[in-house]
């Protein structure tokens, strides 16, 4: 039974859209124009007819194609995530062949200020996967396109199994990992197809980083990618993936706008419906996933759900459009997204704050914790640069000390423990104990709560988690957090590094319960500011609930700040 013809009831449900403004101007219209006149439907009801975008396809066309006064594009690289069976491969196989010989450049403005394009000289247009087995998809559809189409002669096309050919020399081609002639070509177009699959293992990352080194090449700035993925899943550091912190990094502010990403997913709450709703419901959800794309037979797609081989995570990413994390990971990545929000300061705001100290492989970082409420504000976070650049890094410890101190000159922070890592100076002193002497020094008097408050080795910064009993505190801290953040109880400011370090946790189950960790030791992806999070709200905790100071009274000062 088709979509059309169900005899359930479907209402309109928000989806999650993830799309910029309409801009002012766009040659997308253009590259819609050709598309229809020289392309075909390769399969369906409606094969041999001309092409016809739908709404959500023309949407992203026009943005894709947008252009500022000056003819340049907006968006260096695209993303276009969409559920399973959405038509991502028919769709790029249009936009690849209207590269190859439509009017997809920006040939200056008409009279009325509009924008005219005109084709590219010589377009070497690229169909990317890591596999020739995952590009045959939109190779398959590029020859269905044009297989009774005008545009076999209006151009010259010469469509082979593996390359297709115009006249004047252009060309569309697969390419895969394995290719060894990627590095050094000069595409000035490339459909890089199902990035959620392009891992480290299979080449996928080399892969990504060759095409993007060609198209930076390009003399006119014009050449681009655009990405067509499923939901990825959090913490496979696929490209996807990768592709998606990036964006997340520039909504956050990052320098430039260069990243289009175009994402439907299935409302708020619809992930409950897997494991109780009704066929209306779940109707109404796939109906708000998919959109225009009506070829899609919902009543199957709600059938695999359904289906008890299909993990509910898998169901999700595939059917719902929505990112899951791994099976070990430790907080959804939804609810760290959910929580972020801008953090408006306060003079009066009275604060805790916890930092985590690394030397040169892991990241250092500072977090602060608002007394009243919990909010979560990144301080600062000091990580090794990639490539060569890291090699004898080592973190700056001079850097890291005037960024704390300066933090708690500006703020009413009255408790900062610090987590040291184990790494030693040449005279086998601890790398961090001359910062955190010299912070303990100058601040304990501003400091309502020590870390250690007991003994000869009173201090009131050094909070050493692999001291007795540090574990089970942190361990017990780690599980309220993860508690809290689902129900919805935290929130933080959003920072890129503080998101991603959030996701990056793995459940680490010990003897006093599931802490956090790195997926292994050797891992690239940091946890630390995730760590500095949870070592902030412990801290929150402990001040509220304490009874003494170091001086041994009341602490009536910290409840009066609040105040």
């Amino acid at each position: 039974m088709s979509p059309a013809s169900t005899t359930i009831e479907r209402l309109s449900l928000d989806a999650i859209v993830t799309l910029p403004p309409k801009p002012e101007l766009s040659i997308g219209h253009h590259v819609e124009a050709w598309c229809t006149e020289f392309l075909r439907q390769p399969d369906g009801p409606d094969a041999g007819e001309p092409w016809r975008f739908t709404e959500e396809q023309r949407s992203f066309v026009y943005r894709l194609y947008a252009v500022d006064h000056r003819g340049r594009f907006l968006w260096n690289r695209a993303v276009l995530r969409r559920a399973k069976g959405w038509g991502k491969s028919p769709f790029m196989a249009a936009v690849a062949l209207a590269e190859l010989c439509g009017p997809t450049r920006c040939d200056g403005f008409d009279a009325n200020g509009e924008p005219v394009a005109r084709p590219v000289p010589l377009p070497w247009v690229q169909i990317a996967g890591v596999s020739e087995k995952q590009t045959n998809n939109t190779m398959s559809m590029v020859l269905a396109m044009i297989g009774e189409s005008p545009a076999v002669d209006e151009y010259g096309i010469d469509p082979g199994l593996t390359r297709v050919f115009v006249r004047g020399g252009g060309k569309l081609e697969p390419i895969t990992a394995s290719a060894p002639t990627a590095e050094g070509a000069r595409p000035t177009f490339v459909v890089m197809d199902e990035t959620h699959l392009w891992t480290r293992s299979n080449h996928g990352h080399k892969l990504a980083e060759v095409i993007r080194r060609n198209l930076g090449k390009s003399r006119d700035g014009a050449a681009r990618s655009v990405e067509t993925t499923n939901a990825h899943e959090s913490g496979e550091d696929s490209v996807a993936e990768r592709s998606f912190e990036a964006w997340q990094k520039q909504q956050s502010g990052w320098k430039g706008q260069t990243i289009l990403y175009d994402s439907r997913e299935a409302p708020e709450g619809s992930a409950a419906l897997l494991h109780g709703g009704d066929d209306a419901d779940i109707f109404r959800v796939l109906e708000a996933t998919y959109g225009d794309s009506t070829w899609v037979d919902l009543e199957r797609i709600r059938d695999e759900l359904y289906d008890p081989d299909t993990p509910p995570a898998e169901g999700r990413r595939f059917y719902l459009n929505q990112i899951t994390a791994a099976d070990d990971a430790w907080v959804d990545p939804v609810a760290v997204d959910n929580s972020a929000a801008e953090i408006v300061e306060s003079p009066s705001d009275v604060w805790v704050g916890f930092a985590d100290f690394s030397k040169s492989d892991d990241s250092t970082g500072y977090v602060r914790c608002r007394l009243s409420d919990g909010a979560l504000v990144t301080v600062g976070v000091w990580q090794k640069p990639p490539g060569e650049r890291g090699k004898a890094w080592v973190v700056p410890r001079d850097e890291v000390d005037r960024g704390i101190r300066a933090d708690l000159n500006d703020h009413k922070v009255v408790a900062f423990f610090g987590d040291p890592s184990h790494a030693k100076l040449e005279d086998g002193t601890g790398y961090w104990d001359p910062i955190l002497d010299g912070i303990h020094r100058d601040f304990h008097s501003q400091f309502k709560l020590w870390a250690v408050r007991q003994g000869d080795r009173r201090h009131s910064v050094l909070w050493d988690m692999s001291s007795q009993g540090r574990l089970a505190q942190f361990t017990e801290a780690a599980e309220e957090f993860a508690a809290a953040l689902e129900r919805g109880e935290i929130v933080h400011d959003g920072h890129p590094a503080l998101r991603q370090h959030l996701k990056n946790a793995r459940r680490s189950p010990n003897k006093h319960g599931v802490g956090i960790s790195k997926e292994h030791r050797g891992s690239k992806r940091k946890i630390d500011l995730a760590v500095c999070a949870v070592g902030a709200r412990m801290l929150r905790r402990l001040v509220l609930n304490s009874d003494e100071t170091t001086s041994g009274k009341r602490p009536g000062r910290v409840r009066a700040y609040q105040r």
